[in-house]
């Protein structure tokens, strides 16, 4: 009975799952345009003069919110091979184009 137990595991892991490097490039460049496509707004409603200052503020914020959510998200997508939403995720270069890949 344990020796089943053992081989159903290793049967398991050895399950076909993402590929790590593409997980890691879709994944920061998903959460890249969905981040700035928000602060970008709220940049552009302040006057030009300071800007520049809450341009620095959001790129603190998004490398911090990167440093936290970037495994999470790579590990999830490796574990469930996203292999469609991975190849959307990165060849996306806007927000409106990254939206599509939820269709």
């Amino acid at each position: 009975m344990r020796w089943a137990l053992v081989v159903l595991v290793i049967v398991a892991a050895c399950g076909k799952k993402g590929d790590p490097q593409k997980c890691d490039v879709a994944c920061r460049n998903y959460a890249q345009l969905k981040f700035w496509h928000g602060a970008d707004a709220v940049i552009n409603a302040l006057p030009v003069e300071q800007r520049e200052a809450a341009r620095k503020q959001k790129l603190a914020e998004f490398t911090r919110n990167m440093e936290r959510g970037l495994d999470l998200c790579t590990t999830k997508c490796v574990d469930a091979n996203y292999d469609k939403d991975v190849s959307c995720w990165t060849d996306a270069k806007t927000y409106e184009q990254l939206q599509k890949c939820d269709d």
